[in-house]
């Protein structure tokens, strides 16, 4: 990372004006935090069997050897697409086979919330039925037996960190036309990816790294041969932040001028440029300003209800309800996204989904239905 460009982040981050850094290559700089909290994850996947072995090789690897590691990364920039969250490439990614007649999409009950609320979406736009497999043996077979037109789900487990063999359901979906869907956010983007042909998807959605940028997350899609094959040649970036919820897609033609080539710590292109590009259009400030004010909002709304809100982290709020996975279903049956802890009575609230004062006013009351009906 060049000097102006590790100026830029001590300069707007106030996260990371005190941090220590380790170096990973001639250029590049890790947050020591990030760097523990990536540690752990690896701690955590070691345990169920689903680190992968080159891991370190791609948190330290020599940026001097861009081009090389770019192609054992997979990362093709024909290929690949810039959305500005799991969610949002999950919807996008849905919009981009609409023309494909899908009329069945195939699901794993008790996945990550965020996959079955952009199913949900679509398939009552499109009046497309969903199809709940119980668990991995069951959605293997209901791969040949239902005939999905999309199998989605989570690269690995949220709840554990186990691995969901992605390589063998893609295998699968490629003998029956169906199109792979897989979000990568909870294997903390291309953890377990290193080379092309391990990427085992054709749209396969992850985040980069949240808690540098405080809520607002930067993600992509990567693009299998077989959909470029499919819907035609991209020549552009599709970005779109967060912060101010734009009333339609908007196409960037390039980023390149505000690119600094060069890979984040685990491998993803752009973070930097992104970045600038916030800062060039938004304004750091504004948006660490944003976050900030929406969260106070939250609280403030919540007290007002007699609602107790507990902080996770910078980025979840959990709040104790009785019978959790109902009020998870409820309110995704609004198009509000939440998500029920494992064996407790909490559910999670994402606080940067959450980008207005009336959109957390809509959460609330959506809430407060739901729990007086209950």
């Amino acid at each position: 990372m060049a000097k102006r460009d590790r100026r830029f982040f001590k300069d707007n981050f106030p996260a990371l004006r005190n941090s220590m850094y380790l170096n990973t290559g001639s250029e590049g700089l890790i947050p020591r935090e990030t760097y523990k909290q990536i540690n752990k994850l690896i701690k955590r996947n070691f345990k169920y069997g689903g680190s992968h072995p080159h891991f370190y090789d791609m948190v330290n690897f020599n940026f001097s050897k861009i081009p090389h590691y770019l192609k054992l990364l997979g990362v093709d920039p024909e290929k690949q697409i810039r959305v500005s969250s799991v969610s949002e490439g999950l919807n996008f990614c849905f919009n981009m086979l609409s023309n494909n007649n899908i009329k069945k999409i195939l699901l794993l009950k008790d996945e990550f919330k965020t996959g079955i609320l952009a199913s949900y979406a679509f398939a009552e736009k499109n009046k497309a039925k969903l199809i709940w497999a119980d668990d991995l043996d069951d959605y293997y077979k209901r791969l040949k037996t239902d005939k999905p037109d999309i199998a989605i789900m989570s690269h690995v487990d949220y709840r554990d960190g186990k691995d969901n063999n992605i390589e063998r359901f893609y295998s699968e979906c490629k003998k029956n036309n169906v199109f792979f869907i897989v979000d990568g956010a909870q294997a903390i983007g291309n953890l377990f990816i290193r080379f092309p042909q391990e990427i085992h998807a054709d749209l396969y959605v992850w985040t980069t790294h949240k808690w540098l940028c405080s809520p607002r997350g930067l993600g992509f899609i990567n693009v299998s041969q077989r959909i470029k094959d499919s819907i035609g040649p991209l020549g552009y970036h599709y970005f779109a932040t967060e912060v101010f919820r734009p009333p339609e897609i908007k196409i960037i033609d390039s980023m390149d001028s505000m690119s600094v080539h060069a890979a984040n710590f685990i491998g993803e292109i752009g973070f930097v440029s992104s970045m600038r590009f916030l800062d060039k259009k938004i304004g750091i400030d504004n948006i660490l300003k944003i976050n900030e004010d929406n969260k106070n909002y939250f609280y403030k709304v919540a007290e007002k209800n007699s609602i107790k809100v507990e902080v996770s982290d910078t980025n979840l709020l959990s709040i104790k309800v009785d019978e959790p996975e109902k009020v998870v279903e409820a309110m995704l049956r609004r198009k509000i996204l939440i998500r029920s802890i494992p064996d407790t009575e909490y559910i999670r609230v994402s606080i940067h989904l959450y980008n207005n004062k009336k959109d957390i006013d809509v959460f609330f009351k959506n809430l407060n239905q739901i729990l007086g009906e209950k």
